[in-house]
Protein backbone atom coordinates (compact mmCIF):
# COMPACT_ATOMS: atom_id res chain seq x y z
CA UNK A 1 0.00 0.00 0.00
CA UNK A 2 0.84 4.10 -0.99
CA UNK A 3 2.68 6.01 2.19
CA UNK A 4 0.43 9.10 1.49
CA UNK A 5 2.78 10.54 3.94
CA UNK A 6 5.71 10.25 2.09
CA UNK A 7 6.82 13.71 0.26
CA UNK A 8 8.58 12.12 -2.32
CA UNK A 9 4.92 10.87 -3.27
CA UNK A 10 3.00 14.14 -2.64
CA UNK A 11 5.10 16.03 -5.04
CA UNK A 12 3.07 14.71 -8.00
CA UNK A 13 1.26 11.98 -9.58
CA UNK A 14 2.67 11.86 -12.72
CA UNK A 15 5.81 9.27 -13.40
CA UNK A 16 8.14 10.71 -15.91
CA UNK A 17 10.20 9.05 -17.89
CA UNK A 18 12.04 11.84 -19.76
CA UNK A 19 11.50 15.47 -18.96
CA UNK A 20 9.06 15.69 -22.35
CA UNK A 21 5.74 14.04 -20.51
CA UNK A 22 3.25 12.73 -22.29
CA UNK A 23 -0.20 12.18 -20.92
CA UNK A 24 -1.58 8.52 -22.18
CA UNK A 25 -5.04 7.57 -22.02
CA UNK A 26 -6.72 4.18 -21.48
CA UNK A 27 -4.63 1.98 -24.01
CA UNK A 28 -4.05 -1.77 -23.24
CA UNK A 29 -0.48 -1.01 -24.23
CA UNK A 30 0.12 1.53 -21.81
CA UNK A 31 2.28 -0.70 -19.56
CA UNK A 32 4.64 -1.71 -22.46
CA UNK A 33 4.50 2.22 -23.80
CA UNK A 34 5.26 3.60 -20.65
CA UNK A 35 9.19 2.01 -20.60
CA UNK A 36 9.64 3.85 -24.13
CA UNK A 37 11.46 6.88 -24.11
CA UNK A 38 9.95 10.66 -23.88
CA UNK A 39 6.38 8.71 -22.35
CA UNK A 40 5.14 9.68 -19.30
CA UNK A 41 2.16 8.06 -17.24
CA UNK A 42 -0.49 9.52 -15.48
CA UNK A 43 -0.94 7.86 -12.18
CA UNK A 44 -4.12 7.77 -10.85
CA UNK A 45 -4.49 9.00 -6.71
CA UNK A 46 -5.99 6.21 -5.09
CA UNK A 47 -8.46 6.66 -2.46
CA UNK A 48 -7.45 6.48 0.96
CA UNK A 49 -9.15 4.09 3.02
CA UNK A 50 -10.60 6.25 5.50
CA UNK A 51 -12.31 8.25 2.39
CA UNK A 52 -13.83 5.28 1.06
CA UNK A 53 -15.28 3.96 4.35
CA UNK A 54 -16.69 6.94 5.44
CA UNK A 55 -18.77 7.63 2.05
CA UNK A 56 -19.82 4.11 2.25
CA UNK A 57 -21.25 4.19 6.04
CA UNK A 58 -24.95 4.36 6.61
CA UNK A 59 -26.32 7.45 8.95
CA UNK A 60 -27.37 7.00 12.65
CA UNK A 61 -30.84 6.46 12.33
CA UNK A 62 -30.96 4.20 15.96
CA UNK A 63 -30.76 4.61 19.18
CA UNK A 64 -27.56 6.45 20.19
CA UNK A 65 -26.46 6.02 23.83
CA UNK A 66 -23.49 7.83 25.30
CA UNK A 67 -22.05 6.96 28.69
CA UNK A 68 -19.23 9.33 30.39
CA UNK A 69 -18.13 8.48 33.91
CA UNK A 70 -17.92 12.61 35.11
CA UNK A 71 -21.19 14.59 35.37
CA UNK A 72 -19.27 17.25 35.11
CA UNK A 73 -18.83 16.54 31.31
CA UNK A 74 -22.85 16.01 30.61
CA UNK A 75 -24.05 19.63 29.67
CA UNK A 76 -20.90 20.06 27.46
CA UNK A 77 -21.60 16.68 25.79
CA UNK A 78 -25.26 17.32 24.97
CA UNK A 79 -24.26 20.97 23.80
CA UNK A 80 -21.31 19.82 21.08
CA UNK A 81 -23.19 17.28 20.11
CA UNK A 82 -25.86 19.33 19.00
CA UNK A 83 -23.38 21.70 17.38
CA UNK A 84 -22.06 18.63 15.53
CA UNK A 85 -25.22 17.46 14.16
CA UNK A 86 -26.77 21.10 13.20
CA UNK A 87 -23.78 21.98 11.73
CA UNK A 88 -21.64 19.02 10.21
CA UNK A 89 -25.25 16.53 10.38
CA UNK A 90 -22.36 14.35 12.19
CA UNK A 91 -21.87 12.52 15.29
CA UNK A 92 -19.13 10.45 17.16
CA UNK A 93 -17.95 10.20 13.04
CA UNK A 94 -21.60 8.74 12.20
CA UNK A 95 -23.75 11.09 9.37
CA UNK A 96 -27.41 11.86 10.44
CA UNK A 97 -29.70 13.43 8.44
CA UNK A 98 -30.78 17.14 8.60
CA UNK A 99 -32.85 18.05 11.37
CA UNK A 100 -35.46 21.02 11.73
CA UNK A 101 -35.40 20.76 15.52
CA UNK A 102 -33.16 19.31 18.59
CA UNK A 103 -35.46 18.45 21.85
CA UNK A 104 -33.87 18.06 24.98
CA UNK A 105 -36.14 16.01 27.63
CA UNK A 106 -35.04 17.54 31.15
CA UNK A 107 -36.73 16.41 34.56
CA UNK A 108 -38.42 20.01 36.02
CA UNK A 109 -36.14 19.82 38.46
CA UNK A 110 -32.76 19.60 37.00
CA UNK A 111 -30.48 22.62 35.88
CA UNK A 112 -28.56 20.40 33.31
CA UNK A 113 -30.56 22.66 30.07
CA UNK A 114 -29.46 25.82 31.50
CA UNK A 115 -25.93 24.78 31.20
CA UNK A 116 -26.51 23.50 28.16
CA UNK A 117 -27.79 26.67 26.87
CA UNK A 118 -24.86 28.55 28.47
CA UNK A 119 -22.34 25.92 26.37
CA UNK A 120 -23.94 25.68 23.14
CA UNK A 121 -23.46 28.75 20.33
CA UNK A 122 -25.47 30.64 19.51
CA UNK A 123 -26.71 29.88 16.08
CA UNK A 124 -27.07 26.55 17.39
CA UNK A 125 -29.62 27.29 20.13
CA UNK A 126 -32.24 28.51 17.66
CA UNK A 127 -32.98 25.16 16.69
CA UNK A 128 -32.59 23.91 20.51
CA UNK A 129 -35.63 23.64 22.28
CA UNK A 130 -36.11 22.08 26.22
CA UNK A 131 -39.17 19.64 26.94
CA UNK A 132 -39.89 20.05 30.54
CA UNK A 133 -40.62 16.62 32.30
CA UNK A 134 -42.81 18.05 35.55
CA UNK A 135 -42.66 17.17 38.97
CA UNK A 136 -39.89 15.37 39.17
CA UNK A 137 -36.15 15.49 39.44
CA UNK A 138 -34.88 13.17 37.38
CA UNK A 139 -35.98 11.09 33.66
CA UNK A 140 -35.21 7.44 33.11
CA UNK A 141 -35.89 6.91 29.08
CA UNK A 142 -35.48 3.32 29.50
CA UNK A 143 -38.73 2.32 31.35
CA UNK A 144 -41.65 1.93 29.82
CA UNK A 145 -43.17 5.36 31.09
CA UNK A 146 -40.04 7.01 29.85
CA UNK A 147 -39.86 5.76 26.39
CA UNK A 148 -43.57 6.41 26.02
CA UNK A 149 -43.17 10.33 26.75
CA UNK A 150 -40.25 10.29 24.92
CA UNK A 151 -41.82 8.43 21.72
CA UNK A 152 -43.96 11.43 21.42
CA UNK A 153 -41.66 14.05 20.78
CA UNK A 154 -40.16 11.50 17.74
CA UNK A 155 -41.35 13.27 14.70
CA UNK A 156 -39.85 13.09 11.20
CA UNK A 157 -36.41 15.18 10.75
CA UNK A 158 -36.40 15.78 14.39
CA UNK A 159 -33.84 14.88 16.85
CA UNK A 160 -34.47 13.80 20.82
CA UNK A 161 -32.05 14.09 23.38
CA UNK A 162 -32.36 12.74 27.08
CA UNK A 163 -30.36 11.93 29.88
CA UNK A 164 -30.03 9.72 32.98
CA UNK A 165 -27.69 7.90 35.59
CA UNK A 166 -26.42 4.73 35.67
CA UNK A 167 -28.21 4.31 39.21
CA UNK A 168 -31.58 4.63 37.86
CA UNK A 169 -31.23 1.39 35.27
CA UNK A 170 -33.21 -1.58 35.46
CA UNK A 171 -31.17 -3.87 32.96
CA UNK A 172 -33.44 -6.29 32.23
CA UNK A 173 -36.50 -3.27 31.48
CA UNK A 174 -33.80 -1.74 29.66
CA UNK A 175 -32.94 -4.20 26.95
CA UNK A 176 -36.66 -4.61 26.22
CA UNK A 177 -37.25 -0.53 25.92
CA UNK A 178 -34.32 0.37 23.70
CA UNK A 179 -35.12 -2.52 21.19
CA UNK A 180 -38.90 -1.06 21.41
CA UNK A 181 -37.36 2.68 21.01
CA UNK A 182 -34.96 1.57 17.60
CA UNK A 183 -37.75 0.32 15.77
CA UNK A 184 -39.69 3.38 16.93
CA UNK A 185 -37.17 6.00 15.68
CA UNK A 186 -36.55 3.90 12.70
CA UNK A 187 -40.33 4.57 11.72
CA UNK A 188 -40.55 7.55 12.23
CA UNK A 189 -37.42 8.89 10.55
CA UNK A 190 -35.71 10.62 13.26
CA UNK A 191 -33.13 9.83 15.89
CA UNK A 192 -32.32 9.10 19.57
CA UNK A 193 -29.70 10.19 21.59
CA UNK A 194 -29.41 9.18 25.04
CA UNK A 195 -26.65 9.97 27.44
CA UNK A 196 -25.79 7.81 30.90
CA UNK A 197 -23.97 9.16 33.45
CA UNK A 198 -21.98 6.60 35.54
CA UNK A 199 -19.12 5.79 37.61
CA UNK A 200 -15.81 3.75 36.76
CA UNK A 201 -16.99 0.87 38.12
CA UNK A 202 -20.18 0.42 36.58
CA UNK A 203 -20.60 -1.59 33.70
CA UNK A 204 -22.34 -0.18 30.85
CA UNK A 205 -20.78 -3.03 28.68
CA UNK A 206 -24.52 -5.02 27.91
CA UNK A 207 -25.84 -1.52 26.54
CA UNK A 208 -23.84 -1.73 23.63
CA UNK A 209 -25.31 -4.95 22.41
CA UNK A 210 -28.93 -3.33 22.32
CA UNK A 211 -28.14 0.28 21.22
CA UNK A 212 -28.12 1.42 17.60
CA UNK A 213 -24.77 3.53 18.36
CA UNK A 214 -22.41 3.36 21.33
CA UNK A 215 -20.28 6.03 22.41
CA UNK A 216 -17.80 6.22 25.15
CA UNK A 217 -16.95 10.38 26.02
CA UNK A 218 -14.28 11.03 28.37
CA UNK A 219 -12.00 14.13 28.60
CA UNK A 220 -8.80 15.12 27.44
CA UNK A 221 -6.47 18.12 27.38
CA UNK A 222 -7.04 21.25 25.21
CA UNK A 223 -4.47 22.62 22.73
CA UNK A 224 -3.35 26.22 22.55
CA UNK A 225 -6.37 28.40 22.91
CA UNK A 226 -8.89 25.80 23.81
CA UNK A 227 -10.63 25.70 27.31
CA UNK A 228 -11.27 22.24 27.02
CA UNK A 229 -11.06 19.14 25.09
CA UNK A 230 -13.51 16.10 24.99
CA UNK A 231 -13.19 12.44 22.69
CA UNK A 232 -16.02 10.81 21.46
CA UNK A 233 -15.18 6.81 21.10
CA UNK A 234 -17.79 5.42 18.70
CA UNK A 235 -17.44 1.51 20.22
CA UNK A 236 -19.39 0.49 17.59
CA UNK A 237 -16.86 1.26 14.97
CA UNK A 238 -13.84 -0.02 17.04
CA UNK A 239 -12.85 -2.36 13.80
CA UNK A 240 -12.52 1.69 12.31
CA UNK A 241 -10.44 3.25 14.77
CA UNK A 242 -6.53 2.14 13.27
CA UNK A 243 -8.23 3.97 9.93
CA UNK A 244 -8.67 6.97 12.22
CA UNK A 245 -12.07 6.83 11.95
CA UNK A 246 -14.59 6.80 15.26
CA UNK A 247 -12.41 8.95 17.54
CA UNK A 248 -13.32 12.44 17.18
CA UNK A 249 -11.62 15.41 19.55
CA UNK A 250 -14.01 18.20 20.48
CA UNK A 251 -12.28 21.48 21.67
CA UNK A 252 -14.57 23.91 23.26
CA UNK A 253 -13.10 27.78 22.68
CA UNK A 254 -14.60 30.80 24.46
CA UNK A 255 -14.25 34.06 23.40
CA UNK A 256 -14.39 37.29 25.70
CA UNK A 257 -17.87 37.64 25.45
CA UNK A 258 -18.33 33.72 27.09
CA UNK A 259 -20.23 32.38 23.46
CA UNK A 260 -18.68 28.79 23.04
CA UNK A 261 -17.81 27.12 19.93
CA UNK A 262 -16.22 23.96 19.27
CA UNK A 263 -14.00 22.67 16.49
CA UNK A 264 -13.84 18.58 15.95
CA UNK A 265 -10.87 16.36 14.51
CA UNK A 266 -9.42 12.86 14.53
CA UNK A 267 -8.58 11.85 17.82
CA UNK A 268 -4.73 11.44 18.07
CA UNK A 269 -3.76 11.49 22.01
CA UNK A 270 -5.00 12.45 24.85
CA UNK A 271 -1.79 14.56 26.27
CA UNK A 272 -1.08 18.02 23.87
CA UNK A 273 2.44 17.38 23.75
CA UNK A 274 1.63 13.80 22.05
CA UNK A 275 -0.15 15.04 19.50
CA UNK A 276 2.15 18.41 18.70
CA UNK A 277 4.93 15.58 18.68
CA UNK A 278 2.66 13.68 16.23
CA UNK A 279 2.24 16.64 14.15
CA UNK A 280 5.71 17.56 13.89
CA UNK A 281 6.56 13.99 13.04
CA UNK A 282 4.27 13.75 10.53
CA UNK A 283 6.00 16.87 9.03
CA UNK A 284 9.13 14.90 9.61
CA UNK A 285 10.84 16.69 12.18
CA UNK A 286 13.32 14.34 14.11
CA UNK A 287 12.65 13.14 18.06
CA UNK A 288 15.44 14.48 18.87
CA UNK A 289 14.01 17.89 17.54
CA UNK A 290 10.91 17.60 18.97
CA UNK A 291 12.16 16.97 22.76
CA UNK A 292 14.83 19.74 22.56
CA UNK A 293 11.95 22.11 21.49
CA UNK A 294 9.14 20.99 24.12
CA UNK A 295 11.93 20.66 27.07
CA UNK A 296 11.29 17.01 27.69
CA UNK A 297 13.27 13.82 27.82
CA UNK A 298 13.66 12.31 24.00
CA UNK A 299 12.19 8.72 25.77
CA UNK A 300 9.06 10.15 26.95
CA UNK A 301 8.61 11.83 23.24
CA UNK A 302 9.16 8.29 22.03
CA UNK A 303 6.87 6.28 24.29
CA UNK A 304 4.09 8.83 23.86
CA UNK A 305 4.18 8.29 19.76
CA UNK A 306 5.13 4.29 19.99
CA UNK A 307 1.69 3.86 22.15
CA UNK A 308 -0.59 5.46 19.12
CA UNK A 309 -3.02 3.71 17.47
CA UNK A 310 -2.69 5.56 14.71
CA UNK A 311 1.40 6.26 14.21
CA UNK A 312 2.37 9.96 12.86
CA UNK A 313 3.67 8.24 9.49
CA UNK A 314 0.77 6.36 8.28
CA UNK A 315 -1.01 5.07 5.03
CA UNK A 316 -4.52 5.61 5.95
CA UNK A 317 -4.23 9.40 5.04
CA UNK A 318 -4.58 10.69 8.68
CA UNK A 319 -2.72 14.49 8.68
CA UNK A 320 -2.37 17.30 10.93
CA UNK A 321 -5.85 19.30 11.23
CA UNK A 322 -5.73 21.96 8.88
CA UNK A 323 -4.50 25.13 11.52
CA UNK A 324 -2.49 23.17 13.33
CA UNK A 325 0.91 24.61 12.47
CA UNK A 326 -0.89 28.58 13.66
CA UNK A 327 -2.05 27.04 16.99
CA UNK A 328 0.97 25.55 18.02
CA UNK A 329 3.17 28.49 17.04
CA UNK A 330 1.46 30.15 19.61
CA UNK A 331 3.68 28.14 21.88
CA UNK A 332 6.95 27.37 19.90
CA UNK A 333 9.49 28.56 17.27
CA UNK A 334 8.22 26.01 14.73
CA UNK A 335 10.61 27.24 12.30
CA UNK A 336 13.01 24.20 12.02
CA UNK A 337 10.55 21.10 13.36
CA UNK A 338 7.67 22.40 11.38
CA UNK A 339 8.74 24.78 8.44
CA UNK A 340 6.05 26.74 6.66
CA UNK A 341 7.48 24.79 3.23
CA UNK A 342 5.93 21.73 4.61
CA UNK A 343 2.81 20.27 2.69
CA UNK A 344 0.10 21.90 4.47
CA UNK A 345 2.03 24.38 6.48
CA UNK A 346 1.55 27.48 4.33
CA UNK A 347 -0.98 30.28 4.86
CA UNK A 348 -3.79 27.88 2.28
CA UNK A 349 -3.14 24.79 4.71
CA UNK A 350 -4.12 27.25 7.88
CA UNK A 351 -7.69 27.38 9.46
CA UNK A 352 -9.57 30.78 8.95
CA UNK A 353 -9.84 32.56 12.23
CA UNK A 354 -14.04 32.52 11.64
CA UNK A 355 -15.45 30.72 14.50
CA UNK A 356 -18.51 29.10 12.18
CA UNK A 357 -16.62 28.57 9.17
CA UNK A 358 -16.56 24.41 9.10
CA UNK A 359 -13.27 23.84 7.18
CA UNK A 360 -12.85 19.80 5.79
CA UNK A 361 -9.59 18.39 7.04
CA UNK A 362 -8.01 15.79 5.76
CA UNK A 363 -9.93 13.20 8.35
CA UNK A 364 -12.80 13.69 5.27
CA UNK A 365 -15.15 15.67 7.94
CA UNK A 366 -15.50 19.03 8.69
CA UNK A 367 -14.03 20.60 11.63
CA UNK A 368 -14.64 24.13 12.83
CA UNK A 369 -12.11 26.58 13.09
CA UNK A 370 -11.37 27.94 16.57
CA UNK A 371 -10.71 31.65 17.03
CA UNK A 372 -6.94 32.39 16.69
CA UNK A 373 -6.68 34.83 19.19
CA UNK A 374 -6.05 34.46 22.89
CA UNK A 375 -4.18 31.79 22.11
CA UNK A 376 -1.49 32.63 24.45
CA UNK A 377 -1.60 30.31 26.90
CA UNK A 378 0.44 27.73 27.55
CA UNK A 379 0.02 23.53 28.42
CA UNK A 380 0.20 22.91 32.46
CA UNK A 381 3.51 20.84 33.32
CA UNK A 382 1.52 18.33 35.28
CA UNK A 383 -0.22 17.08 31.76
CA UNK A 384 3.19 16.71 30.00
CA UNK A 385 5.23 13.92 30.04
Amino acid sequence: MANYNDPSQKKTDTIHASSTPKAMGSDSNAPNRAREPGVAVVVQAAELPATKIRTSMKSAKRVVVATMNDPALLAMSIAATADGIVRDRIIADLSVTPVSAITILSPSGSRVSEAVKTFTPKDVQAQLQTARIGHCNSFDPFCPEGAHILKEYLKPGTCVVAYVEYKNLKRDEATGVLAHLNAAVEQADAFVVIFVVCTKKQDTSWLRAYAGEFVEITKCEPGPGAQTAIVFTNVSLVDHHALGIGRVMIEAFVDSGGTYTYRSEPFIADRAIIRFAWCARNKEAKIEQIAALVGRNKSNVSRGLDDLLVPPNNEVGMKPPKGSRNRWATLYNLDEVWPLKSPDAGVAGEATNTPHSPKTGDSGHAAKAPPMTNCTNSLSSKTLP
